[in-house]
């Protein structure tokens, strides 16, 4: 199996390089060696790979807004590609989890009380993350850590994992453009309970990870409600604490396992959201509402 990387060093490559190189792919080199994984990213529009050949697996990643052209995956065998998006049509593309940044995996499985904050939030306020933020910081004990800008955050990686650790939930709200988010598996990897609201009226979420055990909300005035409900029930939270650990622990081992299949040619059948991903792709109510969000809308932003 050959890995190449497509795109120039940089942040792009050195941003995810943990998660895809060490984790996803990390079982894919006993298969045929005369194998290419093609791993690219970019998120400017008309910047593609020209070298695919018929035969390869192309790692489609970045690509935030959706403004492609994407012809070109036809090129390849198999997609796999971060941001869920149902008008691409290549019947053998795979939206995989955006994953966490370099530095913030568990790697010695560190586990936390999480009893220190009720919630927390590291990153920046910006568009819909601010009715968010404006309904949970009369919330206490809580934590939040405005960052000024993208990857650029006011503490180190190891004060963020300890802040996780110490945390029963943490509010992912939607990314710039698309509702996907590293945040979601940074906070997975240290044990806290993603909360969560819906995309579009949809449950977004079922398209990466399956039958998961999130909170997923309306709005952020119920989600604020169950995790105070949830705060005040110690034996509530120990259980949905323990839930959310144990359904995670066994979603990484179906998620490596089923990219190992796909990459060698086979159809995956442990994580139900491949299946969510195709369903997606003929419901036209969804297929209207994502078609008026990133090509109608003058700013598509969140």
């Amino acid at each position: 199996m050959k890995i190449i990387t497509l795109t120039n060093p940089g942040l792009q490559t050195e941003f995810e390089r943990d998660y895809i190189y060490n984790f996803l792919l990390k079982d894919v080199s006993t298969i045929d060696a005369n194998q290419r994984v093609l791993v690219f990213s970019s998120n400017r529009r008309g910047i593609h790979p020209d070298s695919i050949l018929p035969d390869d697996v192309l790692v489609h990643l970045s690509n935030e807004n959706l403004k492609y052209n994407y012809n070109f995956l036809k090129k390849s065998n198999v997609v796999l590609r971060s941001y869920y998006h149902p008008f691409v049509w290549h019947p053998r593309c795979y939206a995989i989890p955006l994953g966490w940044k370099t530095g913030l995996a568990n790697k010695y499985h560190e586990i936390g009380n999480h009893d220190k904050y009720m919630w927390s939030f590291i990153g920046q306020i910006k568009g819909y993350r601010k009715p968010m933020y404006e309904t949970f910081q009369s919330l206490t004990p809580g934590f939040c850590s405005v960052s000024p800008q993208w990857n650029s955050m006011k503490l180190t990686n190891r004060e963020v994992q300890q802040i996780y650790l110490e945390t029963a939930f943490a509010p992912v709200p939607f990314g710039s453009i698309h509702a996907d988010t590293i945040r979601v598996m940074e906070v997975l990897e240290w044990g806290c309970i993603p909360v969560m609201v819906k995309y579009m009226h949809e449950d977004y979420y079922k398209y990466i990870y399956g039958n998961h055990p999130f909170i997923v909300c309306r709005n952020w005035e119920e989600a604020r409600r169950i995790v105070e409900n949830l705060w005040s029930d110690k034996a509530a939270l120990r259980k949905k604490q323990e839930d959310v650990k144990s359904w995670y622990e066994d979603f990484k081992v179906r998620l490596c396992a089923d990219v190992h299949d796909i990459v060698a040619g086979k159809q995956p059948s442990r994580c139900e959201q491949w299946k969510y991903q195709k369903e997606g792709r003929l419901n036209v109510r969804m297929l209207l509402s994502w078609y008026y969000h990133f090509y109608l809308k003058k700013r598509p932003i969140y």
